[in-house]
């Protein structure tokens, strides 16, 4: 259950509105737009080789949440008029602001957006303000970075587990470090089905060891990079060196994830997976 909300506006200055207790001067009142939203869905035809639509990708829909929050001064020195003015420090309407749900039986969450409106009842026998908040990016955030590292294998039964608890399934960051030369890798994650994406240097030519590689799968911010004193500028981009026959950007789901990174027979690498969990609704 939620038990609190923390506003933060563009200035970093915080309003904390619990939703339980007494002499509070924001109660709050009621919030609209917590659910899963609807999704977005984009499916269309490779050829002839599929009888079906694929499914090729998602986009979340925006979320509109709705703050009523209750005025209720202390009038030995407030008035609802001053309680009401002192809102729109956060909540004036193009402003930017970050909302924080506090909860007792999940994770702490966080959703940014825009101030659409703030509509007070000035003449109401019991004063309150409906704040209407846009968020384009309608998922709820779990701020803790998650981790989890390996090593690579050329076993393709070896695995680590790497625990997701969000309800939206989200990419990560990989980082990898090469001891040895390596000509190829391949990531996969097996939670319900195997998502791989195969990177193929050469089959003659490794990629230089004492060198790191970067690959997100973030949806919005995929890219692939090694980065060695051997290459132009120190970096080199892997995308044109990713196999067409193996090029699905895996993602975590919710559950255990079975995940690995495959090299060849003798190539030393290791790797940290970095991720946040997304959430659909609370």
């Amino acid at each position: 259950m939620i038990t609190q909300v923390n506003v933060t506006n563009d200035r970093g200055t915080v309003l904390q509105l619990p939703l339980s207790g007494v002499g509070l001067t924001y109660p709050v009142k009621d919030i609209s737009g917590l659910g899963p939203g609807k999704a977005t869905l984009d499916a269309g035809k490779y050829g002839t080789a599929l009888t079906s639509d694929d499914f090729r990708g998602y986009q979340g829909e925006r979320r509109n949440i709705v703050l009523t929050l209750g005025l209720e001064p202390n009038y030995a020195t407030q008035t609802v008029a001053s309680i009401r003015k002192a809102l729109y420090s956060w909540f004036t309407p193009l402003s930017y602001v970050k909302l924080e749900f506090v909860s007792d039986d999940m994770a702490t969450v966080q959703i940014a957006g825009w101030v659409e409106s703030a509509e007070p009842s000035i003449f109401a026998q019991e004063p309150d303000m409906q704040i209407s908040i846009i968020c384009p990016i309608g998922y709820f955030t779990d701020p803790v970075l998650k981790t989890a590292s390996g090593a690579g294998t050329a076993d393709t039964t070896t695995r680590i587990t790497v625990p997701y608890n969000g309800t939206i399934r989200n990419g990560f960051l990989l980082e990898l470090t090469l001891t040895s030369p390596m000509k190829y890798f391949v990531i996969s994650n097996n939670s319900t089905t195997d998502e791989v994406l195969s990177i193929v240097y050469s089959s003659t030519t490794d990629m230089p060891g004492a060198s790191t590689a970067k690959v997100s799968t973030i949806p919005g911010s995929k890219y692939a990079v090694s980065y060695s004193a051997s290459w132009a500028g120190g970096q080199l981009s892997l995308l044109s060196y990713i196999d067409p026959a193996n090029d699905t950007w895996p993602l975590l789901r919710k559950g255990d994830n079975l995940f690995s990174v495959r090299v060849a027979s003798g190539e030393v690498i290791s790797y940290t997976l970095k991720y946040y969990e997304l959430y659909g609704g609370l």
